[in-house]
């Protein structure tokens, strides 16, 4: 068997593991795999944000990816979170974003867009990203941003217009500090 057929029997299995599983085992699960976890099972874990699952499954999941150190997971989230643009926990996985410590500053553009055209909680989030994604961004980067965020103002959804104006002006006085 290779590497990659083995990955993905890995994967399947993980996944028919969460499906038949309650979401107390779930959440019992997630501390074992906080301690022994793979990569592979990030994925499968992101997905049960926009599953019919409870409440408390989503805030246990939430706080276990808020703790993900591998870098490689924050293309996971942005992957599940432009294939579930319209979902009402769309803003649970932004959150996410913006409280771990990856870096979502390649993908700074993505989070423009939600900010200027998802609801507004999700758009919150989304404002959040951004700001914590700054310090990786050159000087340069951050002009080219301002541009690109005030020219969207008038474009933005209406109750999100206010968070782009704001952003706009954060991004006008963002100063780095001079060491």
């Amino acid at each position: 068997m290779s590497s990659t057929s083995e990955r993905e029997a890995l994967v399947k299995a993980f996944e028919k593991r969460l499906s038949e599983a309650s979401d107390e085992a779930i959440i019992g699960m997630l501390e074992e795999i906080r301690e022994s976890g793979e990569s592979y099972m990030i994925p499968s874990l992101v997905n049960l944000l926009f599953a019919t699952r409870g409440e408390a499954l989503k805030q246990a999941v939430m706080n276990f990816m808020v703790d993900v150190k591998i870098q490689a997971a924050a293309e996971y989230f942005v992957s599940a979170i432009q294939n579930n643009p319209s979902s009402p926990d769309l803003y649970r996985l932004v959150s996410v974003c913006w409280q771990s410590r990856l870096d979502f500053s390649s993908y700074i553009d993505l989070f423009l867009t939600l900010l200027c055209n998802a609801d507004l909680q999700t758009s919150i989030e989304a404002f959040s990203v951004i700001e914590n994604s700054l310090d990786a961004k050159s000087d340069e980067e951050v002009k080219e941003l301002t541009s690109r965020a005030r020219s969207m103002v008038e474009h933005a959804a209406e109750p999100n217009k206010p968070l782009v104006a704001q952003l706009v002006k954060l991004l006008e006085n963002f100063q780095r500090d001079e060491w």
